[in-house]
C-alpha cells in the first residue's frame, strides 16, 4: 500500500486529479461541469458483505488529528461489539497501536457491495475510478469512511443504538467537513453530493443543512424498486458521464434506467 502522510486520502486523489487537469486543461472525469474545477461526491452505506482478511499495514499512517472525535466514538462502537462477531483488533483506525490487524481499502472491503457492484457493471476500472472520484462509506463501526482509508474486516449493523452514539457527536458530518475543506483548500470546488445509501438511517447521520449553506447541492438516489437494487443502480450511474449525472441532478424527474432498477435524483430525503 502507498505510505500518505497528512491530509489522510484527500491528497492522494488531488495529485491525481491536478496531473490530468495539466494534460488536458479539464477535469471532465471527475468534475460536474466541463472545463471546470467542480466536483460530484458519492456517499453510500457500507456491504453487510465483506472481503475477508487482507494484509499488515507496514507503509501507511493515519492522520487523524482534525477530527479526534472521530477515532473516540469508533473505539466506543467497537468496544460495545458483542462476543461472536467478526471484531478488528485497535489498530490505528481507533487510535490504538495494534499491529496484527489485515486491511483492505474500503473501496474493496466493500466491494461486493450494492454499489461498488453497480459501478463495475458499468464498465468502470475500479482502481482508476477511485483515484480521480469522491466516494465515502458510511459504516456502523467507522462512521464516514473514504474509499481509500485502509480498513478491517468486521460485522456490525447501524442499530438504532448505535446510530444515536454517531449522531450525539456528529462527528459523520464533521468528517465529511473536514475532507471537503481539503478539497477547497487546493481550489476543487464541489457542485453536488449524490446521496447513495438509500437508506434513511445511514443518510440521517450526516446534518445535511450544512452543506447547502456552502452551496453545495444535496441530491438522493430514489428508485421504483427495492432499495438494494436502487443502490446498484446508482453505482452503475456513477460510472456514467460525469454530464449525464449532472443531466440528473438539474432535473429531478429525469429518470436514468438500467437493467435492475430506474431511478432519479432527488432534492428531498425520503420519509
Amino acid at each position: 500500500m502507498t505510505k500518505s502522510t497528512g491530509g489522510l486520502f484527500i491528497l492522494i486523489n488531488i495529485k491525481s486529479q491536478n496531473a490530468t487537469k495539466k494534460k488536458d486543461n479539464s477535469l471532465k472525469e471527475n468534475s460536474c461541469q466541463e472545463g471546470g474545477d467542480e466536483m460530484i461526491v458519492y456517499i453510500t452505506t457500507c456491504s453487510m458483505v465483506k472481503k475477508g482478511r487482507g494484509y499488515p499495514i507496514t507503509d501507511y499512517s493515519w492522520d487523524y488529528k482534525a477530527i479526534p472525535e472521530l477515532l473516540r466514538t469508533r473505539k466506543m462502537v467497537m468496544e460495545t461489539m458483542k462476543s461472536g462477531l467478526e471484531k478488528p483488533v485497535r489498530g490505528p483506525d481507533f487510535g490504538g497501536g495494534a499491529g496484527e490487524g489485515l486491511y483492505l481499502r474500503a473501496f474493496k472491503r466493500y466491494g461486493q457491495g450494492d454499489f461498488m457492484s453497480g459501478l463495475e457493471s458499468s464498465g468502470a476500472d475500479l482502481e482508476n475510478w477511485v483515484n480521480n472520484n469522491q466516494l465515502f462509506f458510511i459504516s456502523a463501526l467507522y462512521g464516514l469512511v473514504h474509499s481509500k482509508e485502509p480498513i478491517q474486516n468486521y460485522d456490525l449493523e447501524l442499530s438504532n443504538e448505535i446510530s444515536e452514539e454517531w449522531k450525539k457527536s456528529n462527528v459523520v458530518t464533521k468528517a465529511l467537513q473536514y475532507y471537503l475543506n481539503q478539497l477547497w483548500n487546493h481550489q476543487i470546488k464541489i457542485d453536488c453530493i449524490v446521496d447513495c445509501c438509500c437508506n434513511i438511517k445511514y443518510s440521517n447521520l450526516i446534518d445535511w443543512p450544512k452543506f447547502s449553506r456552502y452551496g453545495i447541492r444535496h441530491v438522493v438516489a430514489l428508485g421504483d424498486f427495492q432499495p438494494r437494487q436502487t443502490r446498484w443502480a446508482s453505482g452503475y450511474l456513477a460510472g456514467e458521464d460525469p454530464q449525464k449525472i449532472l443531466e440528473l441532478v438539474n432535473d429531478e424527474q429525469k429518470k436514468y434506467q438500467t437493467a435492475n432498477a430506474v431511478i432519479k435524483l432527488s432534492k428531498e430525503l425520503p420519509k
